[in-house]
């Protein structure tokens, strides 16, 4: 079940062996925003407790790294993609543009 910065966040049922990858690509793929090198992959342990782990799909889909594969998923395991930092910059820029009652800019001055 992917969730986060995917088009079609929620739960499916796959009818056989499905790849991380593959679940994200079933769940309508990425969003712009999403930060595909800092992903989560939460699982239960052997105790029945979940348990995080990260995975990398940034570095697959790029090619990156020798041995970089795909994580085959189990029953009941959850993706997690979240919010890239550069998005999470935007998104709390934005948040303090709406409480500031004045506007605000960037500049740069090159000499």
């Amino acid at each position: 079940m992917p969730e986060g910065e995917v088009a079609q966040p929620g739960e499916f049922v796959a009818p056989g062996p499905i790849s991380a990858l593959q679940a994200v690509s079933r769940a309508g793929g990425f969003k712009d925003a999403a930060g595909v090198s800092s992903m989560v992959l939460v699982r239960r342990g052997d105790d029945g407790k979940p348990q995080a782990y990260a995975i990398k799909l940034g570095d697959l889909l790029f090619g990156y790294g020798p041995g970089t594969q795909d994580v085959e998923l189990a029953p009941y395991d959850v993706i997690y993609v979240p919010r890239s930092p550069i998005q999470n910059i935007s998104f709390v820029v934005e948040q303090v543009r709406k409480l500031v009652p004045f506007g605000f800019g960037f500049s740069y001055l090159v000499q």
